[in-house]
């Protein structure tokens, strides 16, 4: 099994979808989901650009409301063997995978791969939220 590290390394943290990504560096996967429970969105690709993406994206900001505002977590993957051919083969499985499993209101054209399973981000009740937002 692949291992990831969610939030950033070490800290199995949610940050409000609104925070400021800027030093958020690499490619791995990321989820946003309500604090509800529900997911949203799963992806993969350059974790600062994607998670800027999603913060202007209005399929994904019309699931963000006071009741139930949006949590992103990401994982920078790393142990993956590193030619790009199965790199990217890799990654797109971890995607399908976290789809799968977590069946995201937004997406249903994940990569058509086998699913790569990796440990799953403890859910924002049993971990810390981060409060700073951007």
């Amino acid at each position: 099994m692949v291992r990831l590290d969610w939030g950033g390394p070490g800290s199995n943290v949610w940050h409000p979808l609104n925070t400021d990504f800027s030093d958020v560096g690499g490619t791995g996967v990321y989820i946003v989901r309500q604090t509800t429970g529900k997911t949203v969105i799963v992806g993969q690709g350059a974790i600062r650009d994607r998670l800027s993406a999603l913060q202007r994206d209005g399929k994904v900001l019309c699931y963000d409301n006071p009741g139930s505002p949006l949590l992103a977590t990401w994982a920078v993957i790393q142990g993956l063997k590193q030619t790009k051919m199965l790199y990217a083969t890799q990654l797109d499985g971890i995607e399908r995978y976290l789809a799968e499993t977590l069946n995201p209101l937004i997406g249903d054209s994940h990569p058509d791969v086998a699913p790569v399973p990796v440990p799953l981000p403890i859910q924002p009740e049993e971990a810390a939220l981060n409060p700073t937002s951007g």
